[in-house]
């Protein structure tokens, strides 16, 4: 699925790959995840999801990982059943673009 801000050049597919591949190489999976902030699709955040969730996960890549959902979340809305789940730690990335559009946020909403 092509975003309609989306960047000519981006397969958002291949992105997924890389980013779920753990024998890729981490610049490549970092640039894939910073990629996906462009692919509002549903298998976008399924993958960003699973990585901020993976305690093996490098800590950058979740947190690069939780930047481009929060970006992602901006126009599609947030999904609090998700927001719950992930570890506060990685909400100052999450939320980065939230306050820079004025979005109004609950962490405690479930």
């Amino acid at each position: 699925m092509k975003n309609k801000h989306q960047p000519k050049g981006i397969n958002c597919e291949i992105c997924i790959r890389l980013l779920l591949d753990k024998n890729a190489l981490e610049a490549d999976r970092m640039a894939a995840t910073e990629s996906l902030s462009w692919c509002n699709s549903a298998s976008a955040q399924d993958a960003l999801f699973q990585v901020i969730l993976d305690e093996e996960e490098m800590d950058h890549l979740r947190e690069e990982a939780a930047a481009s959902l929060g970006s992602l979340w901006t126009e599609s809305g947030i999904d609090y059943s998700r927001l719950a789940q992930i570890p506060e730690r990685f909400y100052p990335e999450l939320t980065h673009d939230f306050g820079v559009l004025g979005i109004k946020w609950d962490k405690f909403k479930r």
